[in-house]
């Protein structure tokens, strides 16, 4: 049940994303970007520096190594509520809006920021469904290496409604994500008590109580 809500949300906002109508501009031009950066190895440190996000960390968003002489290197800042996405790698397609803290972004992925006019969480649904729909299209490609071009990338078309419209897709969408998310811990909590019931039941089994 679980998967099959994830499912109809995505499948209602790609119908919301791709239903509406309204003027598209080059990604380039509504959102800033920056490519993060190749640090070397012995310049990283377990604590007392500045926090690396690597491909990993789109996923876990906790940093786990850190920089230790950032002034060295001309570096990708990130803030709060930044968009990072994964564009080579195991990873490719993988994205998350970082919650902070400050800290510098690894290679193999970027960063972007949206201008004003334009929502950044907005901007991260549309994202969201135009990598996923991409990298399906080029799965099928048995050649195809998966990697998303930058300068591709930011050519792709945005929908840019209003600010009020753009705003209630956001909040009618997190609703619906809020829904399934609670679906999940339900489902979680169900499981915890069917695998704590299991023993016993077994151990009633065996010893002919049943």
């Amino acid at each position: 049940a679980a998967e099959a809500a994830e499912t109809l949300l995505s499948k209602f906002s790609s119908q919301i994303i791709d239903g509406l109508k309204c003027e598209a501009q080059e990604l380039g031009s509504i959102a800033e970007k920056r490519t993060g950066v190749a640090y070397k190895s012995e310049d990283f440190v377990e604590e007392k520096g500045i926090p690396v996000v690597r491909l990993k960390e789109i996923n876990t968003m906790v940093p786990t190594v850190f920089l230790s002489n950032s002034e060295n290197y001309a570096n990708v800042w990130l803030e709060r509520g930044d968009i990072i996405l994964a564009k080579t790698c195991f990873s490719t397609g993988a994205m998350c809006i970082w919650p902070g803290p400050r800290a510098v972004l690894n290679q193999n992925a970027i960063m972007l920021r949206a201008k004003p006019g334009l929502e950044q969480k907005f901007l991260y649904l549309w994202l969201s469904q135009q990598v996923s729909t991409f990298l399906q299209s080029q799965l099928a490609d048995p050649n195809f290496y998966p990697y998303i071009r930058e300068k591709d990338l930011m050519t792709w078309q945005v929908p840019v409604p209003p600010l009020k419209e753009q705003r209630r897709i956001v909040t009618y969408l997190d609703g619906l994500q809020a829904k399934v998310d609670d679906l999940r811990r339900l489902q979680a909590e169900t499981q915890k008590e069917l695998d704590a019931l299991m023993p016993s039941i077994l151990a009633k089994a065996f010893a002919g109580e049943l």
